[in-house]
């Protein structure tokens, strides 16, 4: 289930670059539940919220789906590298409420600190 798993998680990260691959034999219904909770997903201020452990059982629960530990395993590494992708193409660190600043380059001068701050 290891090779699924990183197989899996490649798909997400080239999906998130715009490519369109096709998903494993073995692999769909993973990516089916994964695309049903991506679809739900929460965002805040900042981003995405990861997906939790209360949503997928939620999810199993309702959809009847008979989820093991194995399967949440792969759902939330799935997860982890699109958040992580995510904020990558934001310019932020992650973890971070605050994106990178722009590279500038021009020099900070005494002239260009006080037209900026007075």
């Amino acid at each position: 289930m290891a090779d699924m798993e990183k197989l899996l998680v490649a798909i997400v990260k080239r999906q998130s670059a715009g490519e369109r691959l096709q998903v494993p034999e073995g692999g769909q219904l993973l990516w089916q539940w994964f695309c049903d909770l991506h679809g739900a997903r929460t965002w805040n201020a900042n981003g995405p919220n990861p997906i939790s452990y209360g949503e997928i059982a939620i999810y199993r629960d309702l959809a009847g789906w008979p989820m093991e530990e194995r399967h949440i395993q792969i759902l939330r590494a799935m997860d982890e590298a699109w958040v992580a992708d995510f904020y990558k193409r934001q310019n932020r660190p992650e973890n971070s409420d605050k994106p990178l600043p722009a590279p500038s380059g021009r020099q900070m001068t005494p002239a260009l600190f006080d037209a900026m701050f007075g």
